[in-house]
């Protein structure tokens, strides 16, 4: 009677010494190969960007294919990225981004709420929530001074692993994905600060395709110009970052509000970048 009373406890309760759950290693390891080797998943939430906050819902696929929505207040951009090829949609971007004169008014007017084409070869990428190794580089290995088990994500048990930049919550059982990143008061990654993002929908078919009747303001044939303009875009662009761009239109031309550029899931930066960023106190790492 005593022994089946034991057993019970033990049960219910953690083994002594993190007998029975998952290894720091094991969870960096699951976290990093599952965004590798996901043939798609999706992120969702809030950060900031200057004195703007932003919801986002970006799903990426393997392919390269992306599809973004990022919204602050009363503006609202679409974008598609498939390749090099980028298609954007948001009448109140559009407008707030161009100028005032007549011709501008007609390119606004034209283009409605209908999708534009832009480039999307100079644009920033979020490798450091994206790309598996740099994630890990980022958030993980000699990142973490501190570990938090039983910890409730939308209802699933996960494991909180907390460092100087952020936290990352990933599930306690195998696979062991990410399901959060938190990031620190103050800290910017990738462009962005006090960011909130889940990650959810892995390997699910998202069928990002190209848009149909699409707007090419390149295609105007009054005249061709290059201009290189400072990048007023509203998400998740890095400061002062400029785009060249060129364009055959009568007087001006769009912008080009590319917000970020991811890479093709499963292709990780040769080199991951080295942060500046130092983890203060003398808390041991988590076996």
């Amino acid at each position: 009677m005593v022994g089946a009373v034991v057993v019970a406890a033990l049960s219910a309760c953690d083994l002594p010494f993190g007998l029975g759950l998952p290894t720091t290693r094991s969870l960096e390891s699951g976290a990093t190969g599952t965004l590798i080797a996901a043939d798609s998943f999706e992120i969702t939430g809030l950060y900031s960007e200057g004195s703007n906050q932003w919801s986002i819902d970006l799903q990426l696929s393997r392919s390269g294919a992306e599809y973004v929505t990022v919204t602050k207040a009363d503006v609202k951009l679409e974008a598609i990225i498939i390749g090099n090829s980028a298609y954007f949609r948001g009448q109140q971007f559009l407008s707030a981004h161009m100028g005032s004169d007549i011709v501008s008014r007609s390119f606004v007017k034209a283009a409605g709420n209908g999708w534009w084409k832009g480039s999307a070869g100079q644009v920033p990428q979020l490798t450091d929530l994206t790309d598996g190794n740099v994630f890990r580089s980022t958030f993980l290995g000699p990142a973490i001074t501190q570990r938090t088990d039983h910890v409730s994500v939308d209802g699933v048990d996960a494991v909180d692993l907390s460092g100087a930049r952020g936290e990352v919550f990933i599930t306690a059982q195998a696979p062991y994905r990410v399901l959060r990143v938190r990031l620190k008061h103050g800290v910017v990654v990738d462009g962005i600060r006090d960011a909130d993002l889940r990650f959810i929908n892995y390997n699910q078919d998202f069928g990002i395709s190209a848009p149909a009747d699409v707007i090419d303001f390149s295609k105007s044939t009054r005249s061709c110009r290059s201009t290189r303009q400072d990048a007023a875009r509203p998400a998740l662009s890095r400061p002062r970052s400029r785009i060249s761009a060129a364009y055959c239109m009568p007087e001006r031309p769009p912008p080009s509000p590319s917000p970020w550029r991811t890479p093709p899931l499963g292709r990780s930066s040769e080199v991951a970048r080295r942060r500046s960023c130092r983890t203060s106190g003398t808390t041991q790492r988590p076996p």
